[in-house]
C-alpha cells in the first residue's frame, strides 16, 4: 500500500532549514509566514493518511487528467474529516463504505473506507460504462476490505 502522509514529512523536513534560513540571514519580519506554515503543519499532522490497496492506485493515476484532480480534491477533503460532493453508502460492499461520484468526461468511482481510525483506504477506482455498478467492481472491493482487515 501507498502511503500519501510521509509527504508532509518531507515539507516539514525541508521548510523547517528555509524557514530558518530567512528569519536569522535576512532579518524579515515573517510574523504572519510563521502562523501560516505552524497552522499548515497542524493541519497536515491531524489529517488522516491515504493508502491505496491492491492496483487502486496506478487505477487512479489512469483516470484521465481532469478526473484525476476532481478524484485528488475529493480525497483531500475525506482526509480531513469532511464529506465528498457527491458520494453514497455502499452497504453491499461492507458498513462504512463510499463510493465518490464523478461526473466528468463520463461517469467514474472511486470506492473507499474512512470509518478505520489509522487511514481513509481507496479500495477500487473505475470507470462505469452502465447503469448498474458491475458485480466485478463490487466483488473486487470486497475483497479489497477484507484484505485491510475491515469486517462485512
Amino acid at each position: 500500500m501507498f502511503d500519501l502522509r510521509a509527504c508532509s514529512h518531507v515539507f516539514f523536513q525541508l521548510s523547517v532549514p528555509v524557514f530558518s534560513f530567512f528569519t536569522k540571514n535576512i532579518g524579515v519580519e515573517i510574523d504572519g509566514l510563521a502562523k501560516y506554515i505552524e497552522t499548515y503543519i497542524i493541519f497536515l499532522m491531524n489529517m488522516k493518511a491515504l493508502k491505496f490497496v491492491g492496483s487502486s492506485l496506478d487505477d487512479v493515476r489512469n483516470f484521465p487528467e481532469e478526473v484525476r484532480r476532481v478524484a485528488g480534491f475529493e480525497l483531500r477533503a475525506i482526509q480531513n474529516g469532511l464529506e465528498p460532493r457527491d458520494w453514497r453508502a455502499m452497504q453491499s460492499i461492507g458498513p462504512g463504505v463510499k463510493e465518490i461520484r464523478i461526473h466528468v468526461l463520463g461517469e467514474w468511482r472511486v470506492i473507499y473506507v474512512a470509518k478505520l481510525s489509522d487511514a481513509v483506504y481507496v479500495l477500487h477506482a473505475f470507470h462505469k460504462k452502465g447503469q448498474k455498478t458491475n458485480k466485478s467492481d463490487i466483488e473486487l472491493a470486497r475483497r479489497r476490505l477484507k484484505q485491510i482487515g475491515g469486517s462485512l
